[in-house]
């Protein structure tokens, strides 16, 4: 059984055919209603395997699969549930915006994403009728003090009973509105998610809302070290330039699904409101990969020029670059831009001349923000996304992520 969060609309109303990536060849998905129940079905053709997942209620859904020898079969035999078996490749996630999201991972490696969004539209249906709603209410009530004040002007006392009447009518009226204008407030505000725990084995662009900041998008990570990592950096290739100010390190940059900074004043206020572990992972050019793992990663202020007031004990096979060489230790260290140093080298300034945002010391033992040159083909390596506690030659693939801790 998959738990889901409660979601605003009613999955068995909105239950229909969805379209769907398939994984491998071709795939038979429908949305079918068997001896009353709702079934999301997915069928593979090649390995024969049908999938039927049964949307019991609003808060849960099970998901079972059967091998068949034919897909004739596969298409038939759905409705007898006592034959399937718990299907352990099927996630079913609850996103902020209340569409449901199922998750279908083919033989281990390729995944397909179904996304149904009817009940993202009733949201926004909902919103719209609460100021509808909101406008009766006023209406009835400007109606209601017209009655009252018609009651004094030398009516019989059969036209003050219908007066009477139309008051309670109306009055009845606004508290059915206010009723359902609760209950649809409840419904277009959902609890958010304040990190990417919240989407299970997710690996894919989500919003989230933490103490002190408006709802923005992350990209979480399930791949490399478990569910619930939200990315915060990532290099990939040269498409996006790592020279930045001040701003623009504070605030964020790049493509989520491609390379990118979060923005420090998020991991600050991410830090902050909760403990968090980062987790790097990283691959040089001769695909030879490695990581470092830290179990507290702590951001400061603004005010603090965003100081990394903490990592925690370090864990890995890269190297503890970030507390560790003698002076180049980025622990403890205030937050540089080229137009802003604020690294211990006297009379030199690191980020200018490496062309990078970081917490430099007396320059660096690591450079995840570097330039991205290939060894193989550049000459200015010494320019280039490091980590030397590995290694002194370029990286191809830098992902920084945090997650909140157990702590």
């Amino acid at each position: 059984m998959l738990a889901l969060k409660p979601m605003p609309c009613n999955i068995g109303e909105y239950l229909k055919p969805m379209q769907l990536k398939p994984c491998r060849g071709k795939s038979l998905f429908r949305a079918e209603t068997v001896e009353g129940r709702n079934y999301l079905m997915l069928a593979k053709s090649e390995a024969n395997i049908i999938s039927a997942c049964n949307v019991a209620s609003i808060e849960s859904i099970s998901c079972k699969y059967k091998r068949v020898e034919r897909r004739n079969d596969a298409e038939n035999s759905y409705s007898n549930a006592s034959v399937f078996r718990l299907q352990p490749n099927v996630a079913a996630y609850a996103v902020a915006s209340g569409a449901l999201i199922l998750r279908l991972k083919c033989f281990g490696r390729h995944e397909a994403l179904i996304y149904h969004d009817d009940c993202k539209n009733q949201r926004e249906g909902i919103q719209k009728e609460l100021v509808e709603c909101e406008a009766k209410i006023e209406s009835m009530k400007s109606t209601i003090k017209n009655l009252q004040a018609n009651r004094g002007s030398g009516n019989t006392a059969e036209e003050l009973e219908k007066l009477q009447a139309k008051i309670r009518e109306q009055e009845t009226t606004i508290t059915t509105l206010q009723a359902t204008q609760d209950k649809d407030k409840s419904m277009a505000d959902p609890a958010e998610a304040t990190s990417c725990l919240a989407f299970g084995n997710s690996s894919d662009i989500q919003t989230i809302r933490v103490p002190g900041a408006e709802a923005f998008q992350v990209s979480c990570d399930s791949r490399f070290a478990g569910a619930g990592w939200t990315v915060i950096q990532r290099r990939v290739d040269d498409s996006v330039d790592f020279n930045r100010n001040w701003e623009e390190y504070k605030n964020g940059f790049g493509d989520l699904r491609g390379n990118f900074w979060l923005g420090l004043e998020r991991l600050h206020l991410m830090t902050k409101f909760r403990p968090h572990e980062l987790y790097i992972q990283m691959e040089d050019f001769k695909n030879d990969t490695r990581y470092a793992r830290y179990t507290n990663f702590t951001i400061g202020s603004e005010a603090q020029s965003y100081e990394l007031l903490g990592v925690g004990e370090y864990d890995g096979n890269a190297g503890n670059a970030l507390d560790g060489g003698d002076g180049y230790s980025a622990k403890n260290m205030k937050f540089s831009t080229p137009e802003r140093d604020n690294d211990k080298y006297d009379y030199f300034n690191c980020a200018s001349a490496f062309a990078s945002g970081w917490w430099w010391n007396d320059c660096f033992w690591c450079n995840p923000n570097g330039v991205y040159v290939n060894t193989e083909t550049d000459e200015y390596n010494f320019l280039s996304i490091k980590w030397d506690a590995w290694q002194k030659e370029p990286m191809k693939f830098v992902h920084m992520m945090i997650r909140p801790n157990n702590n």
